[in-house]
């Protein structure tokens, strides 16, 4: 590919320009400076009781294996960035699992565990997902969504284009329209990435000298995804650690204080959980005008239900509250949700993915929701009935999203692609 033509497009000159200069003051000829940015994201994540991902690319790992396996021997959770940091989608599937095959070698020979992905510039295509299936990787964290906390009227023209470049560059899709949630893709577990993160906040709108700003923008998200059950996936680059660690540790802060709690993990964590969880049984028994549901879950699993007994007092989500009960019984209305004759079958998977129990087209009469959508699932229809399921007040029995009777979820990621002002220029030969 033609990496130069690649900056410029996802940049602009004025911009370009401004990353050319942003090197020079930010990284130096040594792996000093960067290290000691690493450490410090660490030990912000440690004082709340998380630990960062690192995604790194081969290369970088083959020069500095040091500094990064003394932040393993920390607890701190690698994964693969590319063997190169290169833009995947201009490769064809069998360069890309080449690639991926390679840069997990040299993982091994490291020392350095891994079972995770997340490509350079978070661009990816249906061959990538494949190769990372392909590689056995258990998650990646490539999908981004963009939430409304940013508005143009705030910021100088030229601040907003960039970050609109920056949105078009990731293939941003806006949370006003999509679950901010983990999904099963090809056998590994996909965890979105959310933005404005921060190359947004500080490169592309110029934040760079208000810290609270990006530490409100932060807060904006995190609420959002508090009240709306999902996951901020937070995105920092060790070399935007001096203008973004105010943010980071407001952040965190605020997540400790919420309540209900927040699911605060590593993308291994929250991959692993999301698998675990998508285990869980659903066993229903109905007779003439009653019926018996049994769920099999895992021990952390979060039961909500609405309008049965067994609940706790106090609204946990929409109109669900915790329930401690695993078994279920009652007359009339069966809590789940049905698909009609006429339903396209891809809605099946989402129902159980959102966990509810999905019932067959034979129970439409006592269901307490009924999808009848003819067309293949998309995600802003399934956005729009899952508001529709939550809204109603009908008797449901729900396996929440997240465990140990958390409402929403947290993780902390930055790529390490880069640790010396020499990395950069190897980049031309690399790619």
């Amino acid at each position: 590919m033609n990496l130069a033509r690649f900056i410029f497009n996802s940049r602009g000159i004025s911009n370009l320009l401004h990353r050319f200069w942003s090197l020079f003051c930010r990284f130096g000829f040594t792996p000093a400076r960067m290290e000691k940015q690493l450490q410090k994201m660490t030990d912000i994540c440690k004082a709340h009781d998380i630990l960062p991902t690192f995604p790194a690319t081969a290369c970088i790992l083959r020069r500095y294996p040091k500094p990064i396996t003394r932040l393993q021997a920390q607890g701190v959770e690698f994964a693969v960035h590319g063997l190169v940091h290169t833009d995947y989608t201009q490769l064809p599937f069998e360069k890309q699992r080449e690639h991926f095959e390679q840069a997990i070698e040299i993982f091994e020979k490291a020392g350095i565990r891994m079972c995770g992905f997340r490509s350079p510039y978070l661009r990816s295509n249906n061959d990538t997902h494949l190769a990372v299936s392909d590689c056995n990787f258990v998650w990646a964290s490539n999908f981004v969504i963009h939430w409304p906390v940013v508005e143009q009227g705030e910021f100088p023209p030229q601040a907003w284009e960039a970050y609109q470049k920056v949105l078009e560059l990731y293939s941003s899709q806006s949370a006003t329209q999509y679950r901010v949630i983990p999904h099963l893709l090809d056998g590994h577990v996909e965890i979105p990435v959310s933005v404005p993160d921060d190359e947004a906040c500080v490169d592309r709108l110029e934040l760079k000298r208000d810290k609270r700003r990006i530490g409100r923008i932060w807060q904006s998200i995190l609420e959002q995804s508090h009240a709306r059950g999902e996951i901020f996936t937070v995105q920092l680059h060790h070399e935007r650690l001096p203008f973004c660690d105010e943010a980071l540790d407001y952040v965190l802060t605020i997540a400790d204080q919420l309540s209900p709690p927040v699911f605060k993990g590593q993308l291994a964590t929250i991959a692993n959980w999301w698998k675990q969880r998508r285990s869980s049984i659903f066993h229903l028994e109905v007779a003439r005008d009653s019926y018996t549901l049994e769920l099999k879950t895992p021990k952390e699993a979060t039961i909500l239900c609405r309008g049965m007994e067994g609940s706790k007092d106090h609204l946990f989500f929409a109109n669900y509250t915790l329930t401690s009960k695993r078994v279920f019984s009652g007359r009339g209305i069966l809590p789940g949700v049905a698909l009609s004759s006429q339903c396209h079958p891809s809605w099946r998977d989402f129902l159980q993915e959102e966990g509810f129990l999905t019932l067959d087209p034979m129970h439409c009469a006592r269901a307490a929701y009924v999808v009848e959508e003819p067309n293949m699932l998309t995600e802003e229809g399934a956005f729009n009935v899952l508001q529709a399921i939550d809204s109603a007040d009908t008797p449901m029995v729900r396996l929440w999203r997240w465990p140990q009777g958390c409402r929403s979820a947290l993780c902390v990621s930055g790529d390490i692609d880069c640790m010396t002002l020499q990395d950069f220029l190897w980049r031309i030969w690399e790619v």
